[in-house]
C-alpha cells in the first residue's frame, strides 16, 4: 500500500471524526444551555412561590434572635393572657424540684416542663 493513501485515509478518517466531536459537542452544549436555562427558570419561580407562602405565614410571637424576645404579637399575647403572673405561680410550685440546679440544668427544666404544660379553658380562651 503506498504511504500517500495510507497518510490519506487517516487524514480523511481524522477528518471526519473532527467534524463529527465538533457536531455532537455543539448539540451537547446547546441542549446543556437550554437546560440550564430552563433550570434557572424552575428555580426563579420556586423561589417566587416559597416568597409568597413565607409572606402567608402568621406573624410570630417571638424574635429569632438571641436571646429570645417577644415580637409586639408576642407583647400582645403575653398581656392578654397575664403571663408575668401565671408564671410567677407556676414558678413558686416549681422552686422545690430547681433549687440545687445551676442556671443551665434550670432553663433545660423550664423547657422540658414548658412542653408538658397543658393550659386549661380560660387560658386557652385568652389566648
Amino acid at each position: 500500500m503506498n504511504p500517500a493513501y495510507w497518510a490519506l485515509g487517516i487524514s480523511i478518517t481524522l477528518g471526519i471524526t473532527a467534524i463529527t466531536f465538533a457536531f455532537k459537542f455543539g448539540n451537547w452544549h446547546g441542549k446543556v444551555n437550554s437546560e440550564l436555562a430552563s433550570f434557572r427558570e424552575f428555580i426563579n419561580e420556586v423561589r417566587a412561590d416559597i416568597k409568597q407562602i413565607l409572606n402567608r405565614l402568621p406573624q410570630t410571637p417571638t424574635t429569632s434572635a438571641s436571646p429570645i424576645r417577644l415580637t409586639e404579637l408576642g407583647e400582645r399575647i403575653s398581656y392578654r393572657i397575664d403571663a408575668k403572673n401565671w408564671a410567677k405561680a407556676t414558678a413558686r410550685n416549681l422552686i422545690d424540684e430547681t433549687k440545687d440546679m445551676d442556671s443551665f440544668l434550670i432553663q433545660e427544666f423550664s423547657f422540658d416542663h414548658a412542653k408538658t404544660i397543658d393550659p386549661d379553658d380560660e387560658l386557652l380562651e385568652k389566648m
